[in-house]
């Protein structure tokens, strides 16, 4: 079960990782509503931030980018086949797409490629982000800043704050284990 405050520290956290600025930001708010990662990132936090939201019917390449052209969007959370379908459009040429200031891609692994040359097309920053439902979702996600290009690819950044993270023993649950070991990941956050 999922806690008002555990929705509304995550709302928070999440709008701090991406360095909101109150009133100021667009977002598009293309993924479902009715799933955590699109209610928190994509309605919760434009809301907690009195930000505009760009609210589609439904995610369509060619109306996604008019979209961030007309509106001025800065924030986009995504999947990265959102992310990599924008960039296999035939016309993404003729989109201004420099009002983009961070995208977060999640809900799976973001492939390299996709997220180096989003970044060189909209001067914004892509970040790959982790978390689950039961953790209210966001628990994890790169540095939005210009650190995040020393960030590892294919890792799924630093814990948000106020987030506990370890790798531990899948088998008791109890061993924490040293660094460059795998296992089991145990999240603790408010």
């Amino acid at each position: 079960m999922l806690t008002h405050t555990n929705l509304v520290a995550n709302t928070l956290m999440f709008a701090a990782w991406i360095k909101g600025v109150a009133a100021k930001e667009t977002f598009l708010t293309a993924l479902p509503l009715f799933h955590i990662y699109g209610m928190t990132t994509s309605m919760n936090v434009p809301i907690s931030l009195a930000a505009k939201m760009v609210l589609p019917p439904r995610f369509e390449p060619a109306k996604a980018l008019e979209s961030i052209q007309r509106h001025r969007v800065t924030v986009f959370c995504g999947v990265p086949a959102m992310y990599a379908v924008l960039l296999a459009n035939p016309e993404l040429g003729k989109y201004d797409l420099i009002s983009i200031r961070v995208c977060i891609s999640g809900a799976s692994s973001l492939p390299p490629q996709v997220q180096k040359r989003f970044m060189q097309i909209t001067g914004g920053l892509l970040a790959e982000g982790y978390g689950l439902t039961e953790a209210s979702p966001v628990t994890h996600c790169k540095p939005v800043d210009k650190t995040m290009k020393t960030v590892r690819i294919g890792s799924i950044g630093l814990p948000l704050p106020d987030t506990d993270a370890k790798i531990v023993d899948a088998e008791t649950g109890e061993k924490t284990l040293k660094l460059g070991e795998t296992d089991k990941l145990a999240v603790k956050g408010p």
